[in-house]
């Protein structure tokens, strides 16, 4: 009897938490920057991101990557890397000519994220860039995009100065040899 009380506390227990999370989270999407609430003419609410099928989003955040503000370029990238839709991908590619080290860091953060091949000679192209920071984000973007032609740009990457793009460089440089199962000699 007592075993059956037991496990029934158990289930509720369960259940409660359960629904706690699933409140939190969806507390937590409110508060977030991205999903800032608009009002629709019919006074719902909606989210930026709307709906799974919605081409809303991205067409507004592709707009905002013409902007002259690199913060709005910035946020706009990232969370464009976020929604992984590929019609961003080209759009995204033109941040990488900016001039602002911080736009091009985020244009290539979003490109690795969403895969996008044609990133791949940018890319590499951007390990010799002179801010650390770029050089950086470079060599993450090489080994999210997962090619084998970027094992040896990202292999003389090793000698770069900077610490970080060194360990980008190394951690990419990891992942495409498991990837591609190449052995180095000892």
């Amino acid at each position: 009897m007592r075993v059956g009380r037991l496990l029934v506390l158990m289930f509720i227990l369960a259940a409660f938490v359960l629904l706690l999370t699933r409140w939190e989270r969806q507390f937590k999407l409110q508060k977030h920057p991205v999903f800032r609430p608009r009002h629709a003419g019919d006074n719902l609410t909606t989210y930026v991101w709307g709906t799974p099928f919605s081409r809303e989003p991205v067409d507004s955040l592709i707009k905002r990557l013409d902007s002259d503000e690199a913060e709005v370029k910035v946020k706009a990238a990232h969370a464009l890397a976020h929604l992984c839709d590929p019609r961003a991908a080209t759009p995204l590619l033109s941040l990488l000519c900016d001039g602002r080290p911080e736009v091009v860091a985020a244009g290539l953060f979003a490109l690795a994220k969403l895969k996008a091949k044609q990133a791949l000679e940018p890319s590499i192209r951007l390990l010799e860039h002179p801010n650390p920071r770029v050089r950086a984000m470079a060599a993450f973007a090489l080994g999210e995009l997962g090619d084998k032609r970027a094992i040896g740009p990202l292999n003389k990457a090793l000698g770069d100065s900077d610490e970080a793009a060194k360990y980008l460089a190394k951690r990419s440089l990891k992942k495409l040899l498991v990837l591609y199962k190449v052995r180095i000699a000892p």
